[in-house]
């Protein structure tokens, strides 16, 4: 360990601005993906329960071999590829760590920075993360000016707001379903519209207006895609599910009648019995994920979003949704 340090040291102690730039770029992303995906739990080994006390816990100190899987794991996949499949992630590595007898074995004891041990961890992780996230391929995250130019030509029209474009400089090319949530950058996938309206879209709306027809010959772009387009969530027209800020009181409605706090299930179960009456087909479709239900989803966002405003705290537990005062009297001044 202390000659591989040292030769680490040694090769980046000259780093230019672009390589240096490169690694800090690598390094916030994993924490952010560290934080998406394990919260206030992130590098911190779960213990399972035993015979005389069935109840598992986290460990209060840091582990450094999760520290160093999970950071590295994650500089391999982009934040498209890691997010769809955050709760699978998550599950995977609670099992490992109260399951898989090497893997225990390798982030725990003594002599953890041996060869050995840390081998064995690197490797189950990272096959663990390639059978849930894929081959680690990175996504284009942006359109090619080119592309940007033929859309502009054809049809200077921001799809968002139905104006003008009037110089290329105040266009951007939109991914309708959006990059972060698996959204291809491919041209079946792309719109053009104003800098300033691309940036006003609320970022969890994937609800989108007709795509503006334009008759080019787009460029070629290599993607490599783990699923077929039919798995993704279908397109919904604008109108044809329940709108996100629709959840808004009756989550914090429910949350007060818990007594300002609950667990995800039974807020969602009362949220689903104040709107069953607004709640339509489409938003019981389920996502690719098998797992969630759209309307749960849109909730989740909203819940999402109140967090960002300041209506539920954002230290809570994983799983607890909790009001704060800003949430409560916006609740009362919404009556």
């Amino acid at each position: 360990m202390k000659r591989f340090l040292n030769k680490e040291m040694e090769e980046y102690r000259n780093l230019n601005e672009a390589e240096e730039n490169e690694l800090r770029n690598v390094f916030k992303k994993s924490v952010k993906l560290s934080k998406i995906v394990f919260g206030d739990k992130a590098f911190h080994r779960f213990v399972a329960g035993s015979r005389e006390d069935p109840n598992g816990y986290y460990e209060k100190k840091m582990n450094k071999g999760l520290f160093d899987i999970i950071m590295f794991g994650f500089t391999m996949y982009d934040e498209n590829q890691i997010i769809p499949n955050s709760d699978a992630i998550r599950e995977e590595l609670l099992w490992m760590m109260t399951h898989e007898v090497d893997f225990i074995n390798a982030i725990s004891g003594s002599g953890t920075d041996s060869k050995e041990k840390t081998l064995t961890r690197f490797d189950k992780w990272l096959s663990a993360l390639k059978e849930i996230v894929g081959t680690p391929k990175t996504e284009p995250r942006t359109f090619s000016l080119q592309y940007k130019k033929q859309l502009w030509e054809s049809n200077p029209t921001c799809a968002i707001c139905g104006q003008k474009i009037h110089i290329i400089d105040d266009a951007e090319v939109d991914h309708v379903e959006q990059y972060w949530r698996g959204g291809k950058t491919i041209p079946l996938n792309a719109r053009l519209t104003h800098r300033y309206c691309n940036r006003s879209r609320p970022r969890d709306d994937i609800q989108l207006d007709t795509p503006i027809k334009v008759n080019i010959t787009a460029p070629t772009i290599h993607i490599s895609q783990r699923r077929s387009n039919a798995q993704y969530p279908r397109v919904v027209s604008k109108g044809e599910r329940t709108q996100r800020q629709a959840f808004r009181i009756p989550i914090l409605e429910a949350l007060v009648e818990l007594g300002g706090k609950g667990k995800t299930d039974e807020i969602l179960e009362k949220v689903e019995r104040k709107m069953k009456h607004i709640l339509k087909s489409v938003d019981y479709e389920k996502l690719p994920s098998g797992v969630m239900i759209r309307w749960q989803n849109t909730a989740q966002w909203e819940r999402y979003i109140m967090v960002q405003d300041g209506l539920l705290r954002s230290d809570s537990p994983k799983g607890i949704w909790e009001i704060t005062e800003k949430g409560r009297k916006f609740l009362e001044d919404s009556k």
